[in-house]
């Protein structure tokens, strides 16, 4: 009797384990393995989420769930020495599933027991956390990003401060020990600290508000500091705050600039502009400061590529697509870009591209922060511009026509075609000073160089004030015969100025000598930019010494042109004006 009721007590217990383990099954993934490691079964739950059907896993070893690269390693040896001894082991793991991707368990590894107390097979129980693991991975890498180009510091609600990131502690001037514990009003004036104003930004914050402005600040030893900054409250799961996060820029410079460039400083500090893409391109997000800047809807942009705010050529560049390699192996970006915004409107950004990893560090987005430097790009171009004209005519300088001579020069080399030099100067022009007053010197210099302007026919051609009362033009792809030509127009253009000039007999106005100088590609060598100069400045002489008012062409073209050169000689050189 007594051994009847054992029995029914043991089977009673069997159903209940059973009912126990048919309820786990139902809400998690089991696997079952022998002590080596090989799959004994696995219920439909786990089977779903790593891909395979039964007969695809019964039989195999563990190892078809790992990365290659773990399955040799000596921790992976210790994990099963661990489970034959009995032990239980609870961790978050990585697993591939038979497509290769990567996929998160929550798990325990939980050794049986036989009658004896003997381990003789593992239970796997498992659930799926690779959402979440992603999700926690992406977070951290945003706040790494911003980080890597943005001052951070944390604080509880009071105000006092937790941690702060090194851009921050190097703005302020503070190491972290400095500041750790103490209150937010260390970098505040005395009197701002004090005023209802500053309470009420607290409360604000510990309401949950979010506050952006630009705030005046005091770092180490009273220095003032301007920063452009947001403070962001921090919520728990229950969507109370639980601290607060300031992200500050240095704005302290531009503050300090020039009353010119106000404007451009406070719209460079008023905001940050953020925009995320996919690996290859793809825009996921963009943040109404990013939107305003560039003139688009979010739905305009939203799922279409980065290339859509670049111009069309660079897009096309192998320099592009090498840009998007290296943000997907994971490197950071930052310098000056020049995009387009809608309507092809020129767009300059200070920005830094900031790739954003997963779980397993693997590059899965890429933020970029950007800053509007569009009016300081534009005036440091027009700057530059200003640095390569000549003041007093408006044409190229000195040093801008010499960088474009080595620029023809070379490109000579590879066209195989020809390149003339023309250098024109006024005649007498000292003469012209000295009777009528450096004030009309000047005017007439204006007079001649518009003339010459006129004069270019083509937007290849380049004209410069060469020095003093003398003007260089160069002409790529023009033979001796088409710069003759030009130079013989111009010459007749600025006769025709009939600008009175009683010092230059026997003309009595202003005239120009003109020297001629055309290479050709067999000529091309390293020092030809000089040689054509040289050949040049000896034609004008020749048209000084030759009564003025006249052009003259070089003696030194190829063979090929001696008779057209005589011709032109003879012509030129005869020429009375």
């Amino acid at each position: 009797m007594d051994s009847c009721i054992c029995d029914a007590l043991d089977w009673q217990h069997a159903v209940a384990d059973r009912s126990v383990v048919d309820a786990i099954s139902r809400s998690m993934a089991l696997v079952e393995f022998t002590l080596d490691g090989t799959v004994i079964s696995a219920n439909e739950n786990f089977l779903r989420l790593m891909g395979y059907r039964a007969a695809e896993v019964q039989g195999h070893p563990h190892t078809m769930f790992l990365d290659p690269a773990q399955i040799h390693a000596a921790e992976y040896a210790a994990f099963w020495n661990r489970l034959r001894l009995g032990e239980f082991i609870q961790a978050e793991f990585c697993r591939r599933a038979k497509d290769g991707r990567e996929v998160w368990l929550q798990a325990s590894y939980n050794p049986v027991l036989d009658a004896a107390g003997q381990p003789y097979k593992v239970v796997k129980m498992a659930t799926d956390v690779t959402l979440e693991r992603q999700s926690a991975a992406g977070y951290r890498g945003m706040v790494e990003a911003i980080s890597r180009s943005t001052g951070l510091v944390e604080f509880t609600l009071d105000g006092t401060i937790v941690c702060a990131n090194s851009i921050f502690l190097e703005t302020m001037g503070y190491s972290e020990s400095e500041i750790r514990g103490r209150h937010h009003r260390l970098f505040v004036d005395p009197a701002e600290a004090a005023a209802p104003a500053y309470n009420s930004l607290w409360d604000r914050l510990r309401a949950g508000e979010f506050v952006q402005t630009e705030f005046r600040r005091l770092g180490k030893g009273g220095r003032e500091v301007w920063l452009q900054a947001s403070y962001n409250p921090i919520f728990d799961a229950a969507g109370h705050p639980q601290k607060v996060m300031k992200i500050a820029t240095d704005v302290t410079a531009d503050r300090q600039g020039a009353a010119d460039h106000r404007g451009i400083i406070e719209a460079i500090s008023r905001s940050t502009a953020l925009i995320e893409f996919q690996p290859n391109g793809t825009i996921i997000s963009a943040n109404d400061k990013l939107l305003k800047l560039l003139g688009y809807e979010f739905s305009e942009v939203r799922g279409r590529h980065h290339r859509m705010l670049i111009d069309p050529v660079e897009a096309a560049t192998p320099e592009y697509a090498a840009f998007w390699d290296r943000l997907r192996a994971g490197e950071f970006v930052q310098r000056e870009f020049r995009r387009l915004a809608k309507g092809g409107q020129e767009v300059w950004l200070q920005a830094s591209y900031n790739p954003i990893f997963d779980a397993a560090g693997r590059t899965h987005k890429i933020l970029k922060i950007a800053t509007d430097i569009t009016d300081t790009v534009h005036q440091r171009q027009s700057t530059a511009r200003l640095a390569s004209l000549d003041a007093l005519t408006g044409l190229a300088n000195r040093r801008s026509f010499d960088d474009r001579l080595h620029q023809e020069c070379r490109r000579l080399t590879r066209s195989h075609s020809s390149l003339s030099l023309v250098l024109i100067d006024v005649d007498r022009f000292k003469n012209y000073n000295d009777l009528y007053g450096h004030p009309k010197g000047d005017r007439c210099l204006g007079m001649v160089a518009e003339a010459l302007r006129r004069g270019l026919q083509r937007s290849s051609d380049f004209v410069a004030r060469y020095g003093g009362e003398e003007f260089a033009m160069i002409l790529p792809d023009t033979d001796t015969l088409g710069a003759v030509d030009l130079a013989e127009r111009v010459r007749g253009v600025i006769e025709r100025l009939d600008l009175l000039h009683a010092g230059n007999p026997p003309f009595g106005m202003v005239t120009a000598s003109i020297g001629v100088a055309t290479s050709h590609a067999f000529e091309a060598m390293e020092d030809i930019s000089q040689i054509l100069l040289q050949r040049a400045d000896a034609a004008l002489y020749r048209a000084k010494d030759g009564g003025r008012n006249r052009v003259c062409g070089s003696t030194g073209e190829h063979p090929d042109q001696a008779a057209k050169g005589s011709e032109i000689q003879a012509l030129t050189e005869l020429r009375p004006g």
